[in-house]
């Protein structure tokens, strides 16, 4: 049901994958809070299996306790440094919007 998340994958591997999001919060560590990090570490951990994760911000926010608006600010600060891709998504049934398909 979710191998559609592979066409989203921009790594090979898991191991790739942790590289790379360790490289990005090294370089922006003075940039990132503690919410930053725990929702990066939030998608990594979701992507593991198809190098992409389809989560709703409620999602997020249930796991990690912390205000819908401040898991998008976190998202919309990880888009802007490039350590996320953001895909949004259309519901197909309901024709609203969808959960979005993150990748590092």
């Amino acid at each position: 049901m979710t191998i559609y998340l592979s066409n989203y994958a921009h790594f090979k591997g898991k191991y790739e994958m942790d590289n790379a999001s360790n490289q990005h919060i090294t370089a922006n560590w003075n940039l990132l809070n503690k919410t930053d990090r725990a929702v990066l570490d939030m998608i990594s951990r979701y992507s593991v299996k198809h190098g992409a994760a389809h989560l709703k911000h409620e999602t997020i926010s249930k796991v990690l306790e912390k205000s819908v608006s401040t898991i998008r600010r976190s998202i919309v600060k990880l888009t802007q440094l490039n350590v996320i891709e953001r895909v949004s998504t259309i519901r197909s049934v309901l024709k609203g919007f969808g959960a979005n398909i993150y990748t590092s």
